[in-house]
């Protein structure tokens, strides 16, 4: 049986993407053929990373708001995703969010973490 390098593409979706070392994740995924889901909290900083992506390395990537506090926000992202590829396979979640010490302990105390 021959494998084919389609059998391998994943509909993925990385959070915080629209800068940094999660920008980079996704323009390596895009390289590689996958298709990829570009989540930025602000939509404006989304569709402008998604642009340059198009611009700079001619790749095509898709733009979602997500704001990963907000349970709505949550919900519209996966809606998004789910009306338009039927699927994902792969979440990369940026971990990059700020935590002050008193919400980490309380995060903590109340089991959460």
């Amino acid at each position: 049986m021959v494998i084919t390098n389609d059998q391998y593409k994943r509909v993925i979706f990385v959070t915080g993407s629209n800068n940094g070392i999660s920008y980079k994740h996704v323009r390596l995924l895009a390289e590689k053929g996958h298709t990829v889901h570009l989540a930025s909290r602000n939509e404006t900083s989304g569709r402008a990373a998604q642009a340059n992506l198009k611009d700079q390395y001619n790749l095509n990537v898709k733009s979602v708001q997500l704001d990963v506090t907000d349970v709505a926000s949550i919900q519209a992202a996966n809606d998004t995703i789910e009306k338009a590829e039927g699927r994902l396979d792969t979440l990369i979640n940026n971990i990059g969010m700020l935590c002050t010490s008193s919400r980490l302990s309380m995060l903590i105390n109340s089991g959460q973490v």
